[in-house]
């Protein structure tokens, strides 16, 4: 190359770096300023990455406002539903945690402001505690007829959540009413979780949430007792008579079972009985029967002295 040419080529190096300094000048740059921002009041506020052992006990605001700066064909076209606030629980240990708010924009959007920037989350650990369920009836049956103890299904249900909330819960009462019926209550019910003032702990679950029940009613039926002895006479004792002061009871079962029942036998101890004396004596009812009046009844011992 001879020295006309490398002039050439140094001239046009030349000529062409003054060519970029002169574009780069006449572009000017929007300012930050001139660029219109928008607020958006609520936007949902997610919590992701709660660790599985942990429950979150405090309430944490449901959405925050978020101002952003993107162009007007931009912004005329954005919704909050676009925009994305979160709180990253990842790694967090049981306590209080004050984090920053995270955000997700679509591209060509910026950020200028969250608020609020920091949440408070209180976190616990998870406690899980088996509670019996109790059946409880309202009212009585129809004249004639009796509810025994109902039963239901499963017996326990668990309570879940953090350890303070499921400290609150106390066993679930289903009460059943029964007022005026003469034929047996069955269903199924949902169980919230309370504590001992009827107030839901919101913070807990119970597990099942539902359980299955069934409330038997009975008609009742009158019988006869029937006193019989138990054990031997003392020393010096001739005979005893026994004396039923209400020889009757009121049973109650499914009519089936009533029909073959005509009196109920009572057994009444005599060991050791050398006067006559007023005992209380319970009753005992066959398998599938239940008492419609007091558990005990009042038996007359009369001692007959004697060789």
């Amino acid at each position: 190359m001879n020295k006309k040419d490398l002039g050439n080529h140094l001239l046009a190096v030349v000529l062409a770096v003054v060519f970029w300094f002169y574009v780069q000048s006449t572009l000017v740059p929007l300012p930050q300023a001139d660029v219109p921002v928008q607020r958006f009041a609520a936007v949902a506020l997610e919590v992701r990455n709660r660790p599985a052992e942990l429950d979150l006990q405090n309430e944490v605001v449901g959405a925050v406002a978020l101002t952003v700066r993107a162009s007007r064909e931009v912004l005329a076209e954005l919704a909050a539903s676009d925009l994305v606030a979160y709180l990253d629980l990842r790694g967090l240990r049981a306590g209080s945690n004050t984090l920053a708010v995270r955000v997700d924009v679509p591209a060509g959007i910026g950020v200028v402001a969250v608020s609020p920037a920091r949440v408070e989350v209180v976190l616990e650990p998870v406690t899980a505690v088996n509670l019996p369920v109790t059946l409880r009836q309202r009212g009585r049956p129809a004249e004639g007829y009796f509810a025994p103890p109902g039963a239901v299904a499963p017996l326990t249900v668990t309570a879940v959540g953090g350890q303070s909330a499921v400290m609150q819960v106390v066993p679930p009462v289903l009460e059943v009413d029964v007022a005026g019926r003469n034929t047996e209550v069955v269903g199924t019910r949902e169980l919230t979780p309370v504590d001992s003032g009827g107030r839901i702990v919101a913070k807990a679950t119970l597990n099942p949430a539902t359980v299955q029940f069934i409330q038997p009613i009975f008609p009742i039926k009158t019988l006869p007792l029937r006193a019989v002895t138990k054990g031997q006479l003392a020393p010096g004792v001739k005979s005893v008579r026994l004396e039923i002061i209400v020889p009757e009871v009121r049973l109650a079962a499914s009519p089936a079972l009533l029909e073959r029942l005509q009196e109920l036998p009572l057994e009444v101890s005599i060991e050791g009985m050398t006067k006559e004396q007023i005992v209380e004596v319970a009753v005992v009812v066959p398998p599938g029967t239940f008492l419609a009046s007091s558990p005990t009844v009042s038996v007359r011992v009369l001692v007959t002295l004697g060789p």
